[in-house]
């Protein structure tokens, strides 16, 4: 019984914590029918000891394909899938805010919609939800 307890408690451990990484950082949204549409996002890298940001992006429908661009330093991810992210991109960083763009690529009209996600990593090589804002956006379909 006690084993029984010990593996019940560690698998909703990791369940939870599983389920805050994939879910607290992921950047949903859907770009509307304009050629030009865009959304832009931001979040905040809390820790102090941020080394680098990830960013990752997947086409969920729609078309053509979809491209997410870091403002600063500068990083990009273009995903033309609806099955697959983009392989891992990263860039050194500090803490601070960080800003990126959801763009279509190339721009022609109609509905897209896409995942992306961003982390923070410190300069252990980890990522920890607490040390990231949950996502924002402040402009859409423009």
């Amino acid at each position: 019984m006690k084993k029984l307890k010990t593996l019940m408690a560690a698998s909703l451990v990791a369940a939870a914590g599983f389920s805050g990484a994939a879910s607290a950082h992921d950047y949903l949204g859907t770009l509307g029918t304009a050629a030009a549409a865009k959304d832009i996002w931001y979040f905040t890298c809390l820790n102090p000891n941020t080394a680098k940001v990830q960013l990752q992006v997947k086409r969920q429908a729609g078309t053509p394909c979809v491209k997410a661009a870091l403002s600063s330093p500068a990083l990009s991810a273009t995903s033309c899938s609806t099955t697959t992210f983009t392989t891992l991109q990263q860039v050194a960083t500090g803490s601070g805010n960080k800003v990126f763009i959801v763009s279509k690529n190339p721009a022609i009209a109609g509905t897209l919609s896409y995942t992306v996600r961003a982390h923070c990593i410190d300069n252990t090589g980890v990522h920890n939800p607490a040390d990231q804002t949950t996502p924002q956006t402040y402009l859409q379909n423009q």
